[in-house]
């Protein structure tokens, strides 16, 4: 996995490939509407874990594609209507409109956080457990 990352992230071209803005903190796991660092960093991760074959490819699309077959599941946050709404208001960076109605009504906001990144890439056979390095 390393090699792979090293050789995408060393190609300008590809590094910021699956970049995208709009930005929202809390954009969507499954949705393409808007973007955050969490997110861009395991569709980046996707990418070069898969580069789709000959050719290769960079899209958004596709890279959610790998990391549903490879069993990533989003941390679910829960923010009432008040909470959202204020946040949308007041933060330019914060939309929600993007996660299903079903979900958002319920309150369920499912996107990608620096924790369920960390419990995934075990599981899918990535990385060992995170260590911490201590001075």
């Amino acid at each position: 996995m390393q090699r792979k990352l090293l050789a995408l992230l060393t190609d300008p071209a590809r590094a910021v490939a699956l970049h995208h803005r709009p930005y929202s903190m809390v954009s969507y796991v499954w949705s393409l509407q808007y973007q955050q660092s969490n997110q861009w960093a395991i569709e980046t991760l996707a990418m070069a874990m898969d580069a789709g074959g000959p050719g290769g490819w960079a899209s958004r699309d596709q890279a959610q594609k790998w990391l549903y077959a490879h069993d990533y599941q989003p941390s679910v946050l829960t923010i009432g209507a008040m909470t959202r709404l204020g946040a949308r208001m007041t933060a330019a960076n914060v939309a929600v409109d993007d996660h299903p109605s079903s979900k958002r009504f319920a309150d369920r906001i499912e996107t990608v956080t620096v924790d369920s990144v960390f419990t995934w890439l075990p599981r899918a056979g990535l990385s060992t457990q995170p260590m911490t390095v201590m001075r």
